[in-house]
């Protein structure tokens, strides 16, 4: 859902700059065509006047002007004649050079009109694409808040059935310890002094953590009394201390659960096996083999540490990994 509104404010800031953009095209696109009219409209008054220059000189042939030099009477008639004819041929130059400066910048102001052109019609097309993209995403953004809704309701019913769990394996234990015969509160060990030194249960990264954690998409807060190992199928769980099988069964929440009683209050519990290996009454040693992970064709073994009946971190517990 994040990912999805970043990428649609990603989206409206290019449609905002493309439409400026267009805009400003927009704007050069309509000064050259200005100036383009403006470039004809002189062109056609040097061309009517280019025109007349070249009628002329054609009706007079190559020796018109020779004949009006030659045609004077005296040294200074010539002279004067001489002058006149200089002064036509300059403004000729003259007339010939801006008539072909004008056919120029007609040609210039042209060729940026047609790139101009290009760039607003590269312009619309990305436009367009965004506009696309843009549905596509508002109609993915529509589809996540949907399934948003669908996953709270679900994730709603998943806490509280996690909470019924705890609840359950709580009172599980406390009944075990009222239960349990003299010979379980004889286990003294020395499981207080290992805390931050004990085995991991499995080989396998932690994939759940202790405690509240906040779900990254929903912002829901959700609390785990112990943590979730990722472990391929079919690996041993392994007791991470010397300690007795006070529970070893299904249980409802939890799978194939064992729960270790480590003496002193101190219990360990490893739940989602496939199997399990051990029963009530088996003295375990540390990393013993207490069942294999795979339940249901999972990847995953879940594990408390308690001190009566208070769930403790078992990361502060166990060896770091």
């Amino acid at each position: 859902m994040g990912e999805a509104e970043r990428e649609l404010a990603r989206i409206g800031d290019r449609i905002a700059r493309l439409k400026k953009r267009l805009a400003a095209l927009e704007g050069e696109i309509a000064d050259v065509g200005r100036d383009l009219a403006k470039g004809r409209e002189k062109i056609r008054g040097l061309e009517g006047q280019v025109r007349k220059r070249l009628i002329a000189l054609y009706k007079t042939g190559g020796t018109g002007m020779l004949s009006v030099l030659f045609s004077a009477e005296t040294p200074a008639r010539m002279a004067e004649d001489r002058e006149f004819l200089c002064r036509i041929v300059r403004q000729d130059r003259v007339l010939l050079a801006e008539f072909r400066l004008r056919l120029d910048e007609l040609e210039a102001a042209r060729v940026r009109l047609d790139g101009l052109k290009r760039q607003q019609g590269a312009a619309l097309d990305d436009l367009d694409r965004d506009r696309q993209r843009l549905a596509q995403v508002r109609k993915k953004r529509e589809w996540l808040l949907a399934r948003v809704r669908s996953d709270r309701a679900e994730l709603s019913r998943q806490l509280e059935a996690m909470q019924e769990r705890a609840a359950r394996v709580g009172a599980l234990i406390k009944k075990l310890e009222s239960d349990k015969s003299r010979q379980y509160t004889d286990l003294t060990g020395e499981f207080a002094s290992q805390k931050g030194r004990l085995p991991w249960p499995a080989k396998g990264d932690l994939r759940t953590g202790f405690g509240a954690w906040r779900h990254p998409e929903l912002g829901t807060l959700h609390d785990s009394q112990g943590i979730e190992i990722s472990a391929a199928g079919g690996q041993p769980i392994e007791a991470v201390w010397d300690g007795q099988v006070i529970f070893a069964n299904w249980f409802k929440g939890y799978g194939q659960l064992i729960i270790l009683d480590h003496g002193s209050g101190y219990y360990s519990l490893y739940a989602q096996a496939s199997r399990l290996n051990r029963k009530v009454g088996d003295r375990v040693k540390r990393g013993a083999a207490l069942g294999f992970t795979g339940e249901d064709g999972g990847d995953g073994v879940y594990f408390e540490i308690r001190h009566r009946g208070v769930p403790l971190d078992p990361t502060a517990w166990l060896a770091p990994h």
